[in-house]
């Protein structure tokens, strides 16, 4: 891009246009070389582990079939009981009308009660 620059001010369009597809082709190839780079650790790691899906992530965690991102073992429930929201909703309310709690307390119900009245 130097050499584009510099071509641009000496009034060399065409030698800079050249100049400037030579260095786009260079930062593509680079582009191609840090990928093909990151694919061969990625192998590495695999191969390095217990089988398919052995690697870790950053932190440590399994990723792959199985590990602790995959979602699997967790237990996200479909339907919401009613009964059990209203319920929340009364406890909530009740805590709020308790002036023996503190004020941070008191700010911290109504800001809930807020988000999920309707």
């Amino acid at each position: 891009m130097r050499n584009a620059e510099r071509a641009l001010r000496d009034g060399d369009a065409g030698r800079a246009a050249d100049e400037q597809m030579r260095a786009a082709e260079a930062l593509r190839d680079s582009a191609r070389r840090a990928a093909e780079a990151l694919n061969e650790n990625r192998q590495t790691a695999e191969n390095d582990g217990e089988g398919e899906g052995a690697a870790e992530d950053p932190f440590g965690r399994a990723s792959g079939d199985g590990g602790a991102l995959s979602g699997r073992g967790v237990d996200i429930p479909g339907d919401i009981d009613p009964s059990r929201a209203r319920d929340i909703l009364r406890d909530l309310r009740e805590r709020l009308g308790d002036r023996d709690r503190s004020l941070q307390e008191l700010d911290y119900l109504r800001r809930l009660l807020e988000r999920f009245q309707r």
